[in-house]
C-alpha cells in the first residue's frame, strides 16, 4: 500500500495541503452574468481567474470566453 495514503508517519507533513499552489480564488465555480460587451445577457460559470480578467463557461454553448471581472455580475 502507498505510504502516503495510508495514515502512518510521512515526513512530508500533511498529505494534500495544497502547499505552494497559491490562494484559490474565491470567485471560480460562481454563476455570473455578463454585463457588458457582445456576450451581455450571457450566464455561465467562471472556471478561472488571473488577475482583472476570468474565463468563464457560457452556459448557452459551452462556449469558454475571457472577459474581464469588471464586466460580470454575481448572480444569487
Amino acid at each position: 500500500m502507498n505510504p502516503a495514503l495510508s495514515g502512518g508517519a510521512t515526513t512530508g507533513g500533511m498529505v494534500g495541503s495544497g502547499m505552494g499552489r497559491g490562494m484559490r480564488d474565491r470567485l471560480i465555480g460562481v454563476t455570473v452574468t455578463v454585463v457588458k460587451g457582445s456576450q451581455k445577457g450571457y450566464v455561465g460559470t467562471i472556471k478561472d481567474t488571473n488577475g482583472p480578467t476570468a474565463r468563464v463557461e457560457l452556459n448557452t454553448n459551452n462556449k469558454v470566453i475571457t472577459i474581464e471581472k469588471e464586466k460580470l455580475y454575481r448572480r444569487k
